[in-house]
């Protein structure tokens, strides 16, 4: 239990579409592109602010838009919580991690 369970709280601070262009490939398609500027904040007040993105490729319109915007939340909300540590994630960036977990040998995750 990094937070607690209630130690820490996400924020979508800012979401807006980037382009919404209808497909050239599908009829009734669209492509879009989103981003989402996401805060996660601790109990203690410390905060990371971090930009995701996300992309429908020949969706209908609405579910395109659905999708691009949860995809980008979702990226947002990780890039927040890697920037708060190995624990959260940062570890995979880690080449020695990584190499360690393909060879079997197990790594203690500092917090």
């Amino acid at each position: 239990h990094i937070f607690a369970f209630d130690g820490w709280a996400s924020t979508v601070v800012e979401h807006k579409t980037d382009y919404v262009d209808r497909s050239t490939r599908k009829k009734d398609a669209w492509n879009i592109g989103a981003h989402a500027i996401v805060r996660v904040t601790l109990r203690n007040g410390c905060w990371k602010e971090d930009i995701g993105y996300g992309s429908a490729i020949n969706m209908g319109k609405g579910p395109g838009l659905e999708k691009a915007f949860k995809e980008a939340v979702t990226d947002g909300l990780k890039r927040c919580l890697r920037q708060f540590g190995d624990g959260l994630g940062n570890c995979l960036y880690d080449r020695t991690f990584l190499r360690n977990m393909k060879s079997g040998r197990e790594r203690s995750i500092p917090l």
